[in-house]
C-alpha cells in the first residue's frame, strides 16, 4: 500500500502540490500511520478490502484538511486521524449492515492471523446494538463518546485534543449519552410491545 502526495493520481489542488511542507507533511503522516491504521480498520470491518479503502478514504479526507494536522507526531494528530478513519469504517459497516464485536486491536501485531471470526454471543450482540445507536447520533456526540468509550480519554484529554474547552466537551458527552440514552428506551419501549 505505497502511496505518495507526489504520484500524478493525488487529487491535491495544484497550488497545495507545489507547497513542499504539505507534500512532507502528507509522506510523513502515510508512514506514520498508514500500516497501524489498516490494522485497525481491519480489526473493525473484518475484511481486507474494505480496510484497504477505508485507510484510502481516509488519506484522501486527509488531503483536503492537511493544515489541519500541524505536527504529524503529535498526539492530537493521531486522533484526528484515528477518528477520521473510525468514522470511515463505521459509515463502510452501515452501508453493508455488518457490525463486529471490537477485541482490543490496538495491541494486535498481526491483523490478518489474529483476528477472531465474529460471533453470536450475547455481549457481542449488545456491542453491535450499542455500536449501531451510538453511530446514529450526530457526530459531534458520538466522535467524543468514541474518544472517551473506546480510546479512554478523559474530558480533559478530550478537550486538549480537539482545542475545546473542558466544560464544553463534558457538555457535549452529558448530551451525547442522554441522545444514546433516549434511543435505547424508545428500542426496549418498540420491543416490548
Amino acid at each position: 500500500m505505497a502511496m505518495n502526495l507526489t504520484d500524478s493520481g493525488s487529487n491535491m489542488h495544484s497550488e497545495e502540490q507545489q507547497n513542499p511542507e504539505q507534500v512532507a507533511k502528507f509522506n510523513i503522516t502515510f508512514r506514520l500511520y498508514a500500516s497501524t491504521m489498516k490494522r485497525k480498520a481491519y480489526a473493525i470491518l473484518r475484511d481486507e478490502g474494505w480496510a484497504e479503502d477505508a485507510v484510502q478514504w481516509t488519506f484522501m479526507k486527509l488531503l483536503q484538511h492537511l493544515n489541519q494536522i500541524g505536527d504529524p507526531y503529535s498526539i492530537k494528530a493521531r486522533c484526528y486521524i484515528n477518528t477520521i478513519l473510525v468514522n470511515n469504517c463505521f459509515t463502510l459497516l452501515k452501508k453493508n449492515n455488518r457490525y463486529y464485536f471490537m477485541e482490543d486491536y490496538t495491541y494486535q501485531n498481526d491483523y490478518r492471523h489474529s483476528m477472531i471470526r465474529a460471533d453470536e454471543s450475547l455481549d457481542n450482540l449488545i456491542y453491535r446494538e450499542l455500536l449501531a445507536d451510538v453511530q446514529q447520533i450526530p457526530e459531534m456526540y458520538s466522535n467524543l463518546i468514541i474518544l472517551n468509550g473506546l480510546y479512554g480519554y478523559s474530558p480533559q484529554q478530550i478537550s486538549e485534543l480537539l482545542d475545546l474547552k473542558p466544560a464544553t466537551v463534558r457538555k457535549r458527552m452529558q448530551r451525547g449519552r442522554e441522545m444514546l440514552q433516549r434511543k435505547i428506551e424508545e428500542k426496549q419501549k418498540k420491543n416490548k410491545k
